[in-house]
C-alpha cells in the first residue's frame, strides 16, 4: 500500500504531527504541541521491534509513532 508524504496527523493532546519519508525505510517525525517549541525525531524501519523501536521514546513521541503505525499498517 502507497502512502503519501507528509503525512498530518494531530494527537489527542493537541499536539500536531508531521511524518516525512526521508529515505528507504526513515521517516522523520515533526511534533507541534500547541504550547512550546517544536521536537523531532526519526524512526528507522530498520526490523526492530515495536517494543525495541518505543524503548528510546518519550511519551508523546510513543503516541506519535503508534498513530503512525495504525495509519500506515496493511490489514489484509
Amino acid at each position: 500500500m502507497t502512502h503519501t508524504f507528509p503525512m498530518r496527523f494531530t494527537l489527542e493532546n493537541g499536539t500536531h504531527v508531521t511524518v516525512n519519508n526521508t529515505g528507504s525505510n526513515a521517516y522523520e517525525f515533526i511534533l507541534q504541541p500547541e504550547d512550546g517549541p517544536n521536537r523531532q525525531f526519526t524512526y528507522l524501519d530498520d526490523g526492530r521491534t515495536k517494543t525495541q523501536v518505543e524503548a528510546s521514546l518519550n511519551f508523546e513521541e510513543i503516541d506519535a509513532l503508534r498513530q503512525f503505525w495504525l495509519e500506515t499498517e496493511d490489514i489484509g
